[in-house]
């Protein structure tokens, strides 16, 4: 709240008497410290909104709220809007009145101010004080109260008397239909100069110093010209505006860190300030606006709008003067990472085509994405590389790295090495074999492998180096499988023949059948490993039967009960039993109940006495009902006459079942 004891009886213009009755000090106050207050004010920074004072309203609802805030009128009077004051909204009092005017506390979300006439208003903030209670002293007390009202924009002169705040327009039903910054204006800072401090620091031996100095001054020069200055011992110009043209005369760079639009008769940066151009940056000729004629370029012929014409060379970056080339880059920066040339088409992507070169020399052409394409003399003509007088369309003098895919579509489509030489080794095609084939290292002594073939001497490595222990040698990165063969109708997937076939160093997962003519474990022998090996061969059967055994103790009434796994029943049927006592007879012995719930009871025994039990059952899951065990079946008819192991009967190798000749 901001209020002050009334020692002036503004009613006989005198001072109150009493024990407060200080004449001399009121009358200091009255007629010397608030004026020249109000005149510093007015002086200093004229009238308007100095700080908050915003105005909010809803749509469609009646009344606005106007925030807590501060505001100078023309008289110097500053007027608060302050959290714990009041403040006044009636706009029918008596403006001379100081008695008995209702007010309004003024609350942290602000002061509600009604709207109940239709029409366009102004809401106004005015200087005023009203009498009040003061508990501070024994003497009646004036409460800063500041008036906001609605007030007809119709014949209101906006003279400073009142500070308005926002324009306000009102439907017939009292409610706020649109909400507007009207005649409102922020309180100004007239100057002579504007000097920028900012805060310093130093150290000289043992003595330190904080402090705050000039750094920089902005003012008006006799002539009326904008100057900002750079402070110091040495004062510095940096930046003029000429009061009676407005040409900006820099001392120094100009750096430019984006755009800005340009009106079509303003904006215009001019070189040769005689000529009068509509935009853009232009020197003498005739040529259309947004365009830029250094040199005279084209004898100063139009241009058209937005092009650049240099009659002389170009250089960009660099301190190094060059005459031979039109353009020259030059820049001597150590370590350059920034492109030469960049280009960007927004319709085409987020990213930028550039060129550069590297820190050592070397040269870079890139697109704008990773598969984006980079097109030379799309229209004919030759490229040649490391040779100034190309035969081919693309010419090579040299070797060629390639570390990624080769391709090669339409008309004589082949990948010639020297093709009218004859090598031992080498790629090879086309010649003595079909297109779409290829030969490494002459295969077949220049033999043909067919279409779409490829026929190889040597050894070949998949995503291996070391290729010494096999011909074909297939390393994954642990992402995907070495290899994945997949066979359509009857062919095999991988069709192994040796001594052995194949040898898995690891686990192996078959998915399927797996159906072999023996079946054994082979390893080192238990009691002489280094020297012997130890063989045993499975049990078979004409069922899918598994086999399950175990040992168990009789209880006191010569029982015992065999707990299965959860899943027992649900993978076997057709059970069937063995038991066998363990250190005597038991010839009462029996399955005293048969499986349910996956248990079974043995009973009939001598407490104590222990029991081998071995059960068996015959798989009927899912994967078993689709997959039943075929026992005996007629071969079909294209393996008639020939064998799975043909050598065993004295037939040759090519009578194999599914056996493929080499082509």
């Amino acid at each position: 709240m901001i209020r002050r004891t009334e020692y002036w009886n503004v009613s006989t213009g005198t001072v109150r008497s009493g024990a407060t009755g200080h004449g001399e000090s009121v009358t200091d106050v009255e007629d010397y410290l608030i004026p020249l207050d109000r005149a510093r004010t007015a002086g200093l920074h004229g009238w308007g909104v100095a700080a908050g004072l915003r105005v909010t309203a809803t749509a469609g609802a009646a009344g606005v709220t106007v925030t807590p805030g501060s505001a100078a009128d023309a008289a110097g009077s500053v007027v608060v809007l302050a959290v714990g004051g009041v403040a006044v909204v009636d706009p029918g009092v008596d403006p001379d009145q100081l008695q008995n005017v209702p007010t309004v506390p003024v609350e942290a979300a602000g002061v509600a101010v009604a709207t109940a006439t239709a029409g366009d208003f102004l809401l106004t903030i005015t200087w005023r004080e009203v009498l009040g209670d003061n508990t501070l002293a024994n003497a009646p007390a004036l409460l800063h109260a500041p008036w906001l009202r609605m007030v007809p924009v119709t014949g209101f002169a906006d003279v400073g008397k009142q500070v308005v705040l926002a324009g306000v327009t009102v439907d017939a039903g009292g409610k706020v239909t649109a909400l507007i910054t009207g005649l409102r204006r922020p309180a100004g800072v007239p100057a002579g100069k504007l000097e920028l401090r900012i805060p310093r620091a130093s150290s000289e031996g043992t003595a330190l110093s904080a402090d705050q100095g000039a750094a920089a001054e902005l003012a008006a020069d006799p002539n009326g010209n904008v100057v900002l200055s750079f402070s110091g011992d040495v004062p510095r110009k940096a930046l003029t505006i000429e009061a009676a043209t407005a040409r900006v005369d820099l001392r120094g760079e100009l750096s430019l860190g984006g755009l800005s639009a340009v009106s079509q008769d303003s904006g215009r940066l001019v070189l040769n300030k005689n000529k009068a151009f509509a935009r853009g940056i232009s020197t003498p000729g005739s040529f259309a606006s947004s365009s830029l004629n250094v040199g005279g370029a084209n004898g100063g012929a139009e241009l058209g709008a937005g092009n650049l014409g240099v009659a002389g060379w170009l250089r960009v970056g660099g301190n190094t003067t060059l005459s031979g080339a039109l353009l020259a880059v030059v820049d001597n920066t150590p370590d350059n990472t920034w492109n030469t040339a960049a280009f960007f088409k927004p319709a085409c992507g987020p990213n930028w085509s550039h060129v550069h070169w590297g820190t050592t020399g070397d040269w870079y052409i890139r697109s704008s994405s990773a598969g984006g394409k980079v097109v030379l003399q799309d229209t004919g003509g030759t490229v040649g590389v490391a040779t100034s007088a190309p035969a081919h369309t693309l010419d090579v003098n040299g070797s060629i790295g390639i570390s990624g895919r080769l391709a090669m579509s339409s008309g004589d489509a082949y990948l010639r090495l020297n093709q009218g030489l004859a090598f031992p080794a080498g790629v090879h095609t086309p010649g003595v074999f079909s297109s779409v084939s290829l030969n490494v290292g002459g295969a077949y002594r220049w033999g043909n492998p067919g279409p779409g073939n490829l026929a190889v001497t040597g050894r070949v490595g998949i995503g291996a180096e070391d290729l010494r222990t096999a011909r074909l040698t297939v390393k994954n990165d642990g992402a995907v499988h070495a290899i994945w063969a997949i066979a359509d109708g009857d062919r095999a997937g991988i069709w192994a023949i040796g001594r052995p076939a194949g040898i898995f160093w690891g686990n192996v997962d078959i998915r399927g059948t797996l159906t072999k003519a023996d079946n054994q474990f082979r390893i080192d022998h238990p009691l002489d490993p280094a020297g012997k090996v130890l063989c045993h061969s499975n049990v078979e059967s004409d069922e899918m039967k598994n086999v399950y055994d175990g040992v168990a103790e009789l209880g006191a009434d010569g029982t015992a009960a065999v707990e299965l796994p959860e899943w027992f029943e649900a993978l076997n049927e057709r059970f069937r039993y063995q038991l066998t006592p363990i250190g005597h007879a038991a010839p009462g012995l029996h399955i005293g109940t048969e499986l349910t719930g996956n248990r079974f009871a043995i009973a009939g025994g001598e407490p104590g006495t222990k029991v081998s039990w071995q059960i068996t059952g015959v798989r009927h899951d899912v994967y078993a009902k689709a997959h039943p065990l075929v026992v005996e079946s007629e071969k079909d008819e294209a393996d008639q006459g020939s064998y799975l192991f043909p050598e065993l009967h004295g037939e040759p190798v090519s009578r194999a079942m599914g056996y493929v000749e080499p082509e």
